[in-house]
């Protein structure tokens, strides 16, 4: 008795769920029906792996499929391979072999669930199947009929055997080709053809594609010394080398202003005393003209309190229309007559001029304060020592400097040199605070100025080469071979805003010929008429020439391409 089972390999199932299936199924004949499109249509060696499987499962394995690809590929690994269809197996093709040294382990993994059917095998005649050249008509063949789940039948093993044996495969092996004498005639006319290009291209070769020209040309050379004073000044426009021994240089002086506050802790004590200081805004509703107030007027406070102004002052005249006055108004600076913080005085308005008491302008002339006088101290207070303000001064000094260096670099071009000598910092208001509020710590405000002259370096070049090529004699054209150039004596005048430098260095100048107008006027032209343009060159002292390579004797000319011609100045 033989148990058979039939599994339906498709696109979806994967090698390792075919072999799982083989493996646990205890049926001794495996049918496996692949179809198209499935893992095993392209790979010989799974269908190795399957037949080693099967040996080592004690199964007999029987590949069906309609793809003849298929069961071509299983006939080669001696799988018995049927087409369900025709029931007839495929021809094999000599060329393609398995890869014999292919190993593979059969891993363990959950079974997927496969499409079955069961097969039965009767012993029925198979379809006549038409006659083709290289092939043997199989006399009966085992068909199978295809159900739903597992079923089993007993067989007698007298009688599949007998099946087996009358199923025979047809193999196809093509005719082989006549091979096609090659005569001697067609071998000696190919050697020779072949010959002769080989020669073509390497007369092609020698003629267009070796020569070359090699010229060296030995330039007249003149070294110059130069020392200069230039006047680097905001007022020039462009460059001038008219004046002897100096040379006007247009540059700029660049700005830039900054003021911090910072709060630092004060760690001393002493006796202070500080009168406070503010702003008041003085009216005159009184007349339309000016009035003027000479330094130290006094101006009183609603609460009684005297401040007096440091400079003498004028109030505008009100402004009279149709019989109305408007009043005018100016903000001037006062000081508190004593020290003290009963000056600090909170916003308030009705100030008077006691020196206008009793007159008519008493009452035309007042004032306001829109915000608070502060300032006013007296007694023992916490202070800055004179170590704290000097720390105080070097961190704000630090900060002005490198927050007015970021401003400059905004302020500066690439093609600018500044030198540092032309660069000055200048603090131009330093404050101490002590802020009522806060005894313990004062602050420190400074306002400071940054001024940077600069130039465009390359125009000074430009100017020293133009004054340098007038001292060398001759109508011989020349260009800068090299420039070395040094700066000293910088001595910056920012109130002309003018900067003096002198300037020294050297200049070597060498004939300026232009190398590829020479290379196409020498294009094609013969040796002799070579070595006449070349002497001719005006600034030339001597020359080098050579057409390469000098084994090809009847070179005669320049090549007639510009990439052909090689020329070095020195």
């Amino acid at each position: 008795m033989k148990k058979e089972k039939k599994i339906f390999v498709e696109k979806k199932h994967t090698i390792d769920q075919i072999f799982d299936e083989i493996k646990k199924s205890n049926a001794e004949r495996i049918i496996l029906n692949v179809s198209r499109d499935s893992v095993l249509h392209d790979d010989m060696d799974l269908f190795q792996d399957i037949r080693k499987l099967g040996n080592e499962e004690k199964k007999e394995i029987i590949i069906e499929s309609i793809d003849d690809h298929i069961l071509e590929m299983a006939s080669l690994i001696k799988l018995k391979a049927v087409n369900p269809v025709f029931r007839v197996r495929e021809q094999a093709v000599s060329d393609i072999l398995p890869n014999p040294k292919r190993t593979r382990q059969f891993p363990k993994i959950e079974p997927q669930v496969v499409a079955e059917e069961v097969i039965e095998e009767k012993n029925e005649e198979a379809l006549p199947v038409p006659k083709k050249r290289g092939r043997k008509k199989i006399e009966k063949e085992i068909p199978i009929q295809i159900s739903v789940g597992e079923k089993e039948e007993i067989v007698p093993k007298e009688e599949i055997n007998k099946e087996e044996e009358k199923t025979e495969a047809f193999v196809f092996t093509p005719p082989k080709k006549k091979k096609e004498k090659f005569s001697f005639g067609k071998k000696y006319f190919l050697a020779w053809g072949f010959l002769v290009v080989v020669c073509l291209i390497g007369i092609w070769f020698v003629v267009f594609e070796l020569p070359t020209a090699h010229i060296t040309l030995f330039l007249k050379k003149v070294a110059t010394d130069f020392t200069e004073t230039v006047d680097i000044t905001t007022a020039a426009t462009n460059y001038s080398i008219n004046t002897p021994g100096k040379i006007i240089l247009p540059g700029e002086l660049l700005r830039a202003t900054q003021n911090i506050q910072m709060t630092f802790k004060a760690n001393g004590k002493e006796e202070v005393k500080e009168k406070a200081r503010g702003i008041l805004t003085v009216y005159n509703s009184y007349g339309s003209s000016p009035q003027i107030f000479i330094a130290t007027t006094r101006f009183e406070s609603p609460n009684g309190k005297i401040f007096r102004t440091e400079k003498q002052i004028t109030i505008p005249g009100a402004r009279i229309q149709s019989g109305k006055i408007t009043p005018s108004k100016i903000d001037i600076e006062i000081v508190a007559d004593e020290a003290g913080d009963a000056y600090n005085i909170e916003p308030s308005s009705g100030w008077k001029i006691p020196g206008l008491k009793g007159t008519p302008k008493y009452n035309g002339f007042y004032g306001e304060n829109t915000k608070k006088i502060t300032g006013g101290v007296s007694g023992q207070h916490l202070s800055a020592t004179d170590e704290d303000k000097k720390i105080a001064e070097d961190t704000v000094t630090a900060a002005l400097k490198e927050s007015l260096q970021a401003q400059m670099i905004v302020l500066l071009s690439e093609k600018f040199k500044t030198p540092e000598e032309g660069t000055v910092f200048q603090v131009t208001k330093k404050e101490f605070q002590y802020p009522e509020n806060d005894p313990e710590n004062f602050v420190l405000y400074m306002e400071a100025e940054m001024k940077k002259f600069a130039f465009d370096e390359e125009t000074l070049k430009q100017a020293l080469l133009e004054k340098m090529k007038k001292s060398i004699s001759g109508d011989v054209p020349m260009k800068a071979e090299s420039f070395d150039l040094s700066y000293s004596s910088f001595l910056p005048m920012f109130e002309n805003e003018k900067m003096t430098v002198t300037v020294s260095g050297n200049i070597i100048f060498i004939s300026d010929i232009d190398i590829n107008k020479l290379k196409t006027e020498l294009r094609g032209k013969t040796r002799s008429d070579m070595q006449k343009i070349i002497y001719s060159l005006p600034g030339l002292e001597n020359a080098q020439t050579s057409l390469e390579p000098k084994w090809v004797f009847w070179l005669g000319s320049v090549p007639d391409r510009e990439n052909k011609i090689y020329i070095t100045a020195e």
